[in-house]
């Protein structure tokens, strides 16, 4: 740790900067602070801040939405207006800052989930559209789960169409899509 430390102050303009952050964030998390998820939380913000293009940015966010998650963190989120998990502008990030980062995928459904407990249905289904279009065969069924949302949460029968449309031949629901579609 202390050796990321170091690194960390004295190439403060490095690229290795980030990883050092990083790996610092793990090695805090693994450590027996007491504070240990919220110093983690913070250094896995800085590799963000620090250094955003960063290969190892998403994968903070990712780090850091996963902690929010199992800590139960709580933030007023000023798209929504509202408290909402932590986790839930995390997964908006990564979806909106790093789409082809290795997380995304699991980020779209996460994102559209904390949507959904939210009774945000309008946006849970827009981002399930949009992990169904960026991730054609993806394994969440994201299209189906859709079309379903429009169909009976919001009432919208022309995207709820749009939305089984894009229901791959690969899917367990693709003969119900096709139906359903029509």
């Amino acid at each position: 740790m202390a050796t990321y430390v170091e690194l960390k102050s004295k190439f403060r303009t490095s690229p290795s900067v980030a990883e050092a952050t990083f790996r610092l964030a793990q090695l805090t998390l693994a450590s027996k602070r007491d504070d240990r998820e919220r110093a983690a939380i913070a250094l896995f913000d800085e590799v963000v801040t620090v250094a955003p293009k960063s290969s190892f940015a998403p994968r903070a966010v990712v780090e850091k939405a996963a902690l929010e998650e199992r800590t139960k963190t709580r933030v007023i989120d000023q798209q929504l207006g509202t408290s909402v998990p932590a986790a839930l502008v995390s997964y908006r990030t990564i979806v909106e800052k790093y789409p082809d980062s290795a997380g995304a995928e699991a980020s779209f459904d996460r994102l559209a989930r904390g949507y959904e407990d939210l009774k945000r249905y309008d946006l849970a289904a827009q981002t399930l559209e949009s992990l169904a279009a960026r991730f054609p065969n993806n394994g969440r069924d994201a299209a189906w789960r859709a079309g379903e949302m429009y169909e009976k949460k919001l009432k919208d029968p022309a995207k709820a169409r749009a939305a089984y449309n894009l229901v791959p031949s690969t899917s367990d629901h693709y003969n119900a899509a096709q139906k359903r579609s029509r």
